[in-house]
């Protein structure tokens, strides 16, 4: 959130949301965590619990690089954002 502060001047009310979400995710990461080291207690179990988070990141990424397209592609070309970053 430094940088919605610095570099875009977002105010404590506008950074309020990303920071609760943040720490939401945080929490509900170690839940799942939690919850994976009591039931997958098989390797494979363990194996299948990996499998369903990389099919998640997947969609995940699906998901954002269709935001992209739909909604910044026009405006922001990829060559741009990797020069930025």
């Amino acid at each position: 959130t430094p940088t919605l502060r610095d570099k875009y001047n977002f105010t404590d009310e506008e950074v309020e949301f990303f920071d609760l979400h943040i720490v939401s995710d945080e929490i509900h990461g170690e839940r799942g965590y939690q919850i994976v080291l009591e039931h997958a207690d098989t390797p494979e179990l363990q194996q299948r619990c990996l499998k369903i988070c990389e099919i998640g990141a997947q969609m995940r990424l699906l998901y954002t690089t269709a935001l992209y397209h739909d909604y910044v592609a026009q405006e922001i070309p990829l060559p741009e954002l990797e020069l930025a970053a």
